[in-house]
């Protein structure tokens, strides 16, 4: 069993276990007949040299954070991960920090062992470096939060670190306090601080918990504890989310307040996290279970936005569902997280256990559950679109007879400074229905849409049985919005679909070889390359993507071909390649526009990378570099020496032209000259320049490819 919250909060299923099915298929393939062609030299103005931009995806391998010991401790569970990067603590930012649920440990408590980071998650301590137990009552801790106080709070100074969770003799449903710890050295040792909520002297039975803590800092600068409580079920309430406020950084809390609260015995709202978006207000996600029903059909995740952190309304709506356009959503325990990259609005990611299409009390589980992430662009207004889940978590958690909850359950997502990657930590199953704390950092997904052509015709490029299943056709159909039928332009020069890869078949570089979806794993077969006219070349065979014969009869399977021109190698991509520009050598500064602002003219210099719009680069197939829409340009069309570069409207001239080389340089064709740093001044603010190319360090460029 997992550990007791993940079950109990939840309504013993009341129906009959529900059938898996993996889906229907919806189309059938069609015959492709092959055909010639003549092979044409590629455009010179495409971008054929790449400049590797890591981290890539693994797909379903990935690190462990912690495996428990079964040998020694049969019911040992490792689950219910958090982690957090330090944003406030002086020299130690930077580092990150993740804990997990400790239990079925012999003579143990439950508690919260602190794992630290100071390679942005690529590896971790050993051992713990500090262990958050219940130091006043001698309880379990379950479901943890952890959270860095980013501006001093009562006595509190900034780069507090808090820690909390629901204390409580497991199975003993008399007692039971939302405890909060803080530590003053980075986590490795803690203190009592205080306990949000409580409740003592109850029957021991289950209805009345309290459960799953997160923290934020409100609008009118109040530390908020957020948490579910089923204590006002006696007043037709199954579940509520609620918060209290405090003004002096925890000593002391409020009154409770209710943020979701549907008072019809039925909706069960739990497991929220909160987090800040750009344009000042709140972004909650929450899960919303039903009294009555089986929980593995009726656990729906939900979207909701407030102005200022503590004031939800209407308290009775449950917001948006979290869904594709084609009507998918996740199901049980989201967690919320927002990236810098993605645009203006930057872009929101949430894990979820399960995907699943229907509605609640009678959903379809769908085959990409615990393999993907949904993402919004749109400060989570419209529908969302599914990503790669840097860990796989398969099977993922269920609560019927036999299944393990633990398994992806509550599954957070860290981007990194610049918004160029994500760090996941998810729990995988083991053989005794538990689970280990697995962690792996991909990219964060890049511009997301249709892909549209050959020329003219207006098919989409298609995943056939619109299913995550590796082999599946990527083939031309009729445009329905699907989730089949939306690609991710990726940093790392993939296009995916379902969180998998356009791929090569057996990854052929011959005239004919079909294309299909596959797991991400790095290989020459995944690699696209835009070009100048429309095409997309694939570097491994030289060849392009091709739709056979001029063939755009629905299930017509694409292919590769030697690369023509002609328009059945023509495409629409939703967007290019787009991450940051950093260097030069190993500095790890960003390319950045002044004032980051569109305006023409402001120097694009150096700077601190912090993910904002105008260190986002666009790179596009006509050999451009783009920020705010506009292009990288030197000013004055200048070509001399040390000639200064700017943001500048796109006009096609040869002072915006810039060619990634082999040895990390950006070289502008017409001067001949490459980008670089002035003397190797890396000060916030160094103007970058034009100079002979000359393989220094300070040429040396990390460019989406």
């Amino acid at each position: 069993m997992p550990p007791p919250p993940l079950r109990h909060r939840r309504s013993n299923p009341a129906g009959p276990d529900r059938s898996r099915p993996h889906g229907t298929d919806r189309r059938s393939s069609l015959s492709r007949t092959m055909r010639a062609g003549l092979a044409l030299a590629l455009l010179a103005g495409g971008l054929l040299a790449t400049v590797s931009l890591g981290p890539t995806s693994a797909s379903a391998t990935a690190g462990s954070l912690y495996t428990p010991n079964l040998s020694a401790n049969p019911n040992e569970d490792a689950s219910y991960p958090r982690v957090i990067r330090l944003a406030a603590s002086g020299s130690s930012n930077g580092t990150v920090l993740a804990t997990f649920s400790h239990s079925g440990v012999a003579n143990t408590k439950a508690n919260f062992p602190i794992y630290r980071s100071t390679d942005n998650g690529a590896s971790w301590s050993a051992s713990p470096i500090g262990t958050v137990t219940d130091t006043v009552h001698g309880w379990d801790l379950d479901g943890p939060t952890l959270y860095e106080l980013p501006q001093a709070k009562g006595n509190l100074a900034a780069g507090t670190l808090l820690a909390a969770g629901t204390a409580w003799n497991h199975n003993d449903y008399t007692q039971q306090s939302i405890e909060v710890f803080s530590s003053t050295d980075h986590g490795v040792t803690w203190s009592y601080r205080s306990a949000c909520t409580s409740e003592s002297g109850l029957a021991n039975s289950q209805g009345h918990g309290i459960w799953e803590p997160d923290f934020n800092i409100s609008g009118n600068g109040d530390l908020v504890c957020y948490f579910s409580d089923e204590r006002p079920s006696s007043n037709n309430y199954n579940q509520v989310l609620a918060h209290v406020s405090s003004t002096d950084g925890g000593a002391t809390w409020g009154s409770e307040v209710y943020d979701v609260a549907v008072q019809d015995g039925v909706q069960r709202p739990g497991m929220t996290t909160v987090v800040k978006l750009p344009n000042g207000t709140y972004g909650m996600t929450f899960e919303d279970c039903k009294n009555g029903y089986d929980p593995d059909t009726a656990c729906s995740d939900y979207f909701k936005t407030s102005s200022d952190g503590v004031t939800w309304s209407p308290v009775n709506g449950l917001g948006t569902l979290i869904q594709t356009s084609g009507g998918r959503h996740l199901l049980h325990t989201p967690w919320l997280s927002w990236s810098p990259a993605g645009g203006a609005n930057g872009t929101l990611l949430v894990s979820g256990q399960r995907v699943v299409s229907g509605p609640d009390g009678s959903v379809t589980n769908l085959p990409e559950s615990g393999h993907v992430l949904f993402a919004n662009t749109n400060l989570g207004s419209g529908s969302w679109f599914e990503v790669t889940a840097p860990v796989s978590s398969d099977p993922t958690g269920g609560y019927d007879a036999g299944e393990t909850g633990c398994a992806g359950y509550s599954s957070p997502i860290l981007p990194s400074v610049d918004g160029t990657s994500i760090l996941y930590l998810a729990g995988t199953h083991l053989s005794n229905g538990k689970c280990a704390v697995q962690f792996n950092t991909d990219l964060t997904p890049g511009p997301n849409g249709a892909i549209t052509g050959p020329g003219t015709a207006g098919k989409c490029v298609d995943v056939n049985h619109n299913t995550n299943v590796s082999g599946n056709a990527v083939q031309l159909y009729t445009c329905s919005g699907v989730p089949g039928q939306q690609w991710s332009v990726y940093a790392d020069g993939t296009l995916r679909s379902f969180g998998k890869c356009l791929d090569i078949v057996a990854n052929g570089t011959a005239n004919s070889s079909k294309v299909e979806l596959w797991d991400c794993n790095s290989g020459g077969a995944q690699q696209w390359r835009a070009q100048a006219n429309g095409a997309l070349l694939n570097p491994q065979s030289g060849r392009c993507i091709d739709d056979p014969a001029a063939v755009t009869t629905d299930g017509t399977q694409l292919q590769i071909y030697d690369c023509n021109g002609q328009s059945t190698q023509v495409w629409n991509l939703p967007g290019y390649p787009t991450s940051t520009i950093t260097g030069p050598g190993t500095t790890g500064k960003c390319v950045d526009v002044n004032h980051n602002t569109n305006v023409s003219g402001n120097a694009v210099q150096l700077y601190t990378c912090s993910g904002v719009p105008g260190q986002q680069w666009s790179v596009y197939a006509d050999g451009t570099l783009r920020s705010f829409g506009k292009c990288l340009d030197i000013v004055a069309n200048g070509t001399a020496n040390s000639s200064k570069v700017e943001l500048w409207d796109c006009n096609s001239g040869g002072a915006q032209q810039w060619r990634p080389q082999a040895n990390g340089a950006l070289l502008n064709p017409q001067s001949g000259r490459c980008l670089d740093d002035p003397a190797a001044v890396t000060t916030d603010g160094t103007q970058l320049q034009i100079y002979d190319c000359n393989g220094q360090s300070t040429q040396v460029w990390r460019v989406a490819v």
